[in-house]
């Protein structure tokens, strides 16, 4: 028999695991990843008049990395219990993807050619099904804090949308 703090970790390295899901090399790499984002978020917050001056080049990456993963790609958000497990909605992921939205919207802010080039690439689409899906989270993850007062052990990250 197993003991039950071992079958704890265990549901917590699954739920982990999850997090990353849609990512090629799992969570070491969805780090890696959104270290290499922080740090180009940082140059072009830093340095604007350098950086204004060229096109982002990997668009087509970034977006593959916010697009919504097969289990959020449902036309109904499931019941609130299932509803919680979706990897968006655990922090590190919710913090990627926050980052990535950021670092798109200063790239264009820098660069008009680049709000241009992310048209091309089909963020439109891309964006309008994650701010969707947040949209539709936000008031169940609500009331669930509301009736279940579990603001301190919940390890699902609120939101915030930035305009």
């Amino acid at each position: 028999s197993i003991p039950t703090h071992e079958v704890n970790r265990l549901n917590e390295n699954d739920k982990k695991s999850n997090e990353a899901e849609g990512f090629c090399g799992g969570r070491s790499q969805m780090q890696n990843v959104h270290l290499l984002l922080r740090t180009q978020l940082l140059v072009y917050t830093r340095f604007p008049d350098d950086m204004n001056k060229y096109k982002y080049p990997v668009y087509q990456m970034l977006l593959e990395c916010v697009k919504l993963p097969p289990s959020c790609m449902v036309a109904k958000i499931h019941p609130l219990s299932e509803h919680l497990e979706y990897p968006l909605l655990y922090p590190q992921r919710a913090g990627f993807i926050k980052t990535a939205v950021h670092l798109m919207c200063e790239t264009c802010v820098l660069s008009p050619p680049n709000g241009e080039e992310l048209v091309v690439e089909g963020a439109v689409q891309v964006l309008e099904k994650l701010l969707n899906f947040f949209i539709e989270a936000l008031p169940q993850i609500d009331q669930f804090y509301r009736t279940n007062d579990h603001r301190e052990s919940m390890k699902i990250v609120s939101f915030e949308i930035v305009l």
